[in-house]
């Protein structure tokens, strides 16, 4: 009561010009995480049909940390969209990425049921709306989604190489989620051969192209890869992870606007041993020894026994003199000039390099034919499933 009158819920007292003014309201409300503010006005806008005032309504809705979570609401929003525009074109970029992202969320509550609606968990019916979003769509989510079912087997029968293969493409393309969740096969060797290297690399690109939503699961997957990683396995990442950065970096913005981290505030991730989560370059190495060797000779401080790996030979970098000005960690610690002397010969078609480099890639090539390349070494999602 204000002034001896009875005050009315914010709902009552907000106005609109218009379904367009209550839709713009309400996004801006919805990125700041203002739900107060921002649910009155969608609902304005979504009760006129404003369809993404209805998908970002019901993405509050599905925020279990917000204090507006109905699961329900949400549920029946998404129906009410993908009902109204399942067959939208899809290069209609007004609509189709509303649509594709809707009928992920309605197939991860087939999957997980709804308590309240009495849904129960359908992994079948879940798998039809991934299907059309990944089919009709294109859309990566969904591509990922399915992978990882055919992956299990999860509703499906297994379909190890189709699954890999599509996890080749979607981390080539730059979906953190796949780069993520292939890191963590590399890691622990499930499904593919083990590889250390390619594990922390990858790893490292997608927490760097993750989405907000996405960020705290894939830092966990960094942070885990990271801290048992040796220090031979990240100087051997250090030296190539610039090339995958510019190769498999997202074309997406991965920070919003409210990002305390973009104010200097974000916190950083600490390992058991206090290294500091995601600093890949490791000790210098002394006059007269090589990058590999440094490695190696302290690995034994950060490593477990059951996680030392012998580095490769085909890793192995010229030897580091001091004090001089053209070398750059960008070559390895190989002096510019030395550096493109050195590519120039291994690019001659006869050369022993060049046959050797032909070989390395034809080996290192997976399902899609996909390799990576940074200076004389080939780096490729090897994906073939365990013989």
């Amino acid at each position: 009561m204000v002034g001896g009158m009875i005050s009315q819920p914010v709902s009552a007292q907000v106005r609109f010009a218009s379904k367009e003014r209550a839709f713009t309201q309400g996004y801006s409300a919805f990125k700041g995480r203002q739900y107060e503010i921002a649910v009155p006005a969608l609902k304005f806008a979504a009760r006129r049909d404003v369809m993404r005032a209805k998908f970002y309504l019901a993405k509050i809705y599905s925020d279990n940390s917000g204090g507006f979570t109905d699961h329900a609401r949400a549920y029946k929003l998404l129906r009410e969209i993908v009902a109204a525009s399942s067959n939208v074109d899809p290069k209609d970029y007004r609509k189709a990425p509303y649509v594709s992202k809707a009928f992920i969320s309605i197939a991860r509550y087939e999957r997980d049921g709804i308590a309240a609606l009495q849904l129960r968990p359908n992994t079948k019916r879940a798998l039809a709306f991934f299907d059309h979003a990944a089919s009709y769509f294109n859309d990566a989510d969904a591509q990922f989604e399915l992978a990882q079912h055919y992956l299990a087997g999860d509703g499906v029968e297994a379909r190890v190489p189709y699954a890999l293969n599509w996890l080749a493409r979607l981390s080539k393309s730059g979906h953190a989620g796949a780069q993520a969740f292939l890191a963590n096969l590399y890691w622990d060797g499930r499904y593919t051969p083990r590889d250390p290297v390619r594990a922390l690399a990858l790893i490292t690109v997608a927490v760097e192209n993750a989405r907000e939503e996405d960020r705290f699961w894939i830092e966990d997957v960094h942070q885990s890869i990271f801290c048992e990683a040796n220090t031979a396995t990240r100087i051997r990442v250090y030296k190539v992870v610039g090339g995958w950065r510019r190769q498999f970096g997202s074309t997406h913005e991965v920070r919003s606007e409210s990002d305390l981290g973009a104010l200097g505030g974000e916190a950083k991730r600490m390992c058991a041993n206090g290294d500091v989560v995601g600093e890949l370059d490791g000790p210098p190495a002394k006059r007269g020894q090589t990058i590999d060797a440094a490695a190696t000779a302290t690995t034994a401080a950060v490593a477990s026994p059951a996680r030392i790996r012998k580095p490769s030979k085909s890793l192995k970098m010229s030897t580091v003199k001091q004090n001089d000005p053209d070398r750059s960690p960008l070559n390895g610690f190989v002096g510019r000039k030395e550096f493109q002397e050195s590519r120039a010969r291994s690019s001659r078609p006869g050369s022993i390099a060049a046959k050797r480099a032909r070989r390395q890639n034809n080996s290192n090539r997976g399902l899609n034919g996909f390799v990576m390349q940074s200076g004389s070494t080939s780096f490729g999602f090897s994906v073939a499933p365990k013989q």
